[in-house]
């Protein structure tokens, strides 16, 4: 579940997070079947910089050379 301050935050800049029902996103082949976009635009790491903070997330796995 999106915390609703998350959700809050992300609406006052025209943003949405979206969920999926656990499993569905497991791997990056599922996950682009979910959005309905190629393997190839999966994102593997995340970075979010902010006024006075940054949160960096990397999902973990093998990633294609």
């Amino acid at each position: 579940m999106i915390p609703p301050h998350v959700a809050a935050r992300l609406a006052a800049h025209g943003l949405q997070a979206i969920e999926f029902p656990p499993g569905t996103t497991a791997t990056a082949e599922l996950a682009a079947r979910q959005l309905g976009v190629q393997v190839g635009q999966i994102a593997k790491s995340l970075l979010f910089v902010g006024g006075d903070f940054t949160v960096a997330e990397e999902a973990g796995g093998e990633m294609a050379g």
